[in-house]
């Protein structure tokens, strides 16, 4: 799983299966929107299994589904210059994997910012 370089102080969550088990939720409610599901392996597991069930989805979506991938991506709110960058940078060689990752740390950054909001609500 590429960290991408921007979200390297995210890293340390993915350690955390609560975390984890929260992201996998919010990746389920925005492709669920859609009438999309991801594959997860099991109901807990680590971040890297995540990553590739993920990558899996995003595969199959770009082979069959592109429009409804950037329906997902535009809800998950990507960033548009990363997401040309990946699609058209010719030094990635996993584009998919690469979208995967940026979904995977967008979805982490949204569980993060409520988990520290709500705390200082509290």
């Amino acid at each position: 799983m590429l960290i991408p370089e921007k979200n390297r102080d995210l890293a340390p969550y993915l350690n955390q299966e609560e975390i984890i088990a929260k992201v996998r939720d919010q990746i389920d409610r925005d492709f669920n929107f859609f009438g999309l599901e991801v594959n997860w392996p099991r109901e807990t597991f680590l971040a890297e299994e995540m990553w590739k069930s993920l990558a899996n989805a995003v595969d199959q979506l770009m082979e069959k589904d592109k429009s409804r991938l950037m329906q997902v991506i535009y809800r998950i709110d990507l960033a548009e210059s990363d997401l040309t960058k990946a699609l058209t940078d010719p030094t990635v060689d996993d584009v998919n994997g690469r979208i995967a990752s940026m979904i995977l740390f967008r979805e982490l950054q949204k569980v993060i910012l409520r988990i520290q909001y709500s705390s200082t609500n509290s």
